[in-house]
């Protein structure tokens, strides 16, 4: 059997960025452009935040926090200014991340919201790193779609002994009367939890769900989603949400992050 394609990575998780800014570099720029680079860069909230003695401490923080964000937007070659990016001052001392123009535009072609930031400086260095989530029901639905088949074709490749061109079969063909045996079966299963890094829940082993390679896509999909809308109650309701789903029996879509039984809150 000749070599195969390397299995897809799907960029389906969140999102991190970190940058590193020394202090001097900002105090330069602001010593030879003056107001220019304060307005270009930075906008009238960020400047009136970081007004006071460490005020080049505070920027290059915050610029360390813009450059995380475009690590996270992944712009290529769409222009993003930095005053698009805006690094605001929260009530209770924290910071926060609003986002203008084609920043907010890459954020929401690709899904990217709850933006996340923090931030910290000393007399000579700044750093920041941002996090931000990503449902997974908007994000390049075409794209994520060919790589989850083009990974599940490989692991048949390897491990269905199917007696046919698994490339070339349509999503839909049976694939038990191509050739797949209930032994097979069990080791394309195995090969899909270490592809993309899940466990399938006890639900969905049965016959039905290896029946075809889109058999195979839906119920990867209809899971992952069922564990995310799960997390996100868990975030939003807190411990009592905590204690009601930890009553299920509960398979995170991470192998190794499975629990079973009740969870404590």
């Amino acid at each position: 059997m000749g070599d195969t394609a390397p299995t897809p990575m799907l960029d389906i998780g969140p999102r991190i960025g970190c940058d590193v800014v020394n202090v001097v570099d900002v105090t330069r720029s602001i010593d030879l452009f003056g107001r220019r680079y304060l307005d270009r860069t930075f906008t009238s909230h960020e400047l009136q935040t970081c007004a006071g003695p460490a005020r080049d401490q505070r920027l290059a923080a915050r610029f360390a926090a813009k450059e995380a964000v475009v690590k996270v937007l992944r712009p290529g070659d769409v222009p993003v200014p930095w005053n698009s990016i805006e690094i605001t001052r929260a009530d209770w001392g924290g910071c926060g991340v609003t986002l203008s123009g084609n920043a907010a535009e890459l954020a929401r072609a690709q899904d990217l919201h709850d933006f996340q930031v923090s931030i910290s400086h000393e007399a000579d260095v700044a750093i920041a790193m941002v996090i931000a989530t990503r449902s997974g029901t908007r994000i390049e639905r075409r794209t994520t779609s060919l790589m989850i088949d083009q990974a599940i074709r490989k692991v048949l490749v390897e491990h269905g002994r199917l007696a046919v061109d698994v490339s070339t079969i349509d999503g839909e063909a049976d694939l038990y009367e191509l050739g797949l045996t209930s032994h097979a079966s069990v080791n394309v299963m195995l090969a899909l939890e270490d592809s993309f890094d899940i466990e399938f829940p006890d639900e969905l082993l049965r016959k039905s769900t290896f029946s075809s390679v889109k058999a195979i896509e839906v119920r990867w999909r209809s899971w992952v989603l069922h564990e995310r809308s799960a997390i996100a109650v868990l975030h939003r309701d807190g411990p009592r949400a905590r204690r009601t789903v930890g009553r299920r029996r509960c398979s995170g879509v991470g192998r190794r992050s499975r629990c079973r039984g009740k969870v404590s809150s």
